[in-house]
């Protein structure tokens, strides 16, 4: 796995990072692949941002972005179709209680 290189990825991606290494190396390293990385940080270490009360503040975090990038996807295609003709995720309408949302992704 260590020889493993992934490609270079030009679109919007987000590295939702744990408090615990923030200062110290923010992204660590994904910009270098991905230069349209923004960093999200979140409450708690690598290893309990997933577990309450941390699992809430990601969860959040994770609605935040996900309503941000639907509004500008609305206001770039308004049709409500992508580039490629499909209707957009629509998330946000289909979940709203964050939490549950995410512990349906990672369960306790």
């Amino acid at each position: 796995m260590h020889h493993f290189r992934p490609s270079r990825l030009d679109h919007p991606a987000t590295l939702f990072r744990s408090a615990e290494y923030i200062n110290e190396c923010p992204d660590n390293g994904w910009s270098d692949i991905c230069p349209q990385l923004t960093i999200v940080p979140v409450d708690g270490t690598h290893s309990s941002m997933l577990a309450s009360p941390c699992r809430a503040v990601l969860a959040e975090r994770l609605f935040e972005t996900v309503a941000a990038s639907e509004t500008a996807d609305a206001m770039l295609h308004p049709s409500g179709l992508d580039p490629s003709g499909r209707r957009s995720s629509g998330l946000l309408r289909r979940r709203p209680d964050k939490t549950q949302a995410l512990e349906r992704i990672y369960p306790v």
